[in-house]
């Protein structure tokens, strides 16, 4: 309900759902649900663990294309 409401102050239609704590299925999964009850799309992590591991696979595109415009 918070993070419904918090999108909702904000204009926002879509949530991302990210962290660690999204690697619980049951979480992910009772999250979106109400996510989704509240008429808000909800963005999960698929190729990618929600956690640090994706965090990182981020970061490493961010650097990349930083550098890519140096060049």
């Amino acid at each position: 309900a918070a993070a419904a409401a918090h999108a909702r102050a904000r204009s926002l239609g879509v949530v991302a759902l990210g962290g660690g704590c999204f690697q619980s299925r049951l979480l992910s999964e009772r999250i979106a649900s109400a996510l989704h009850d509240a008429g808000l799309g909800v963005l999960r992590p698929r190729a990618l663990p929600p956690g640090d591991g994706g965090l990182a696979v981020g970061q490493a595109t961010v650097a990349l294309a930083r550098l890519a415009d140096l060049w």
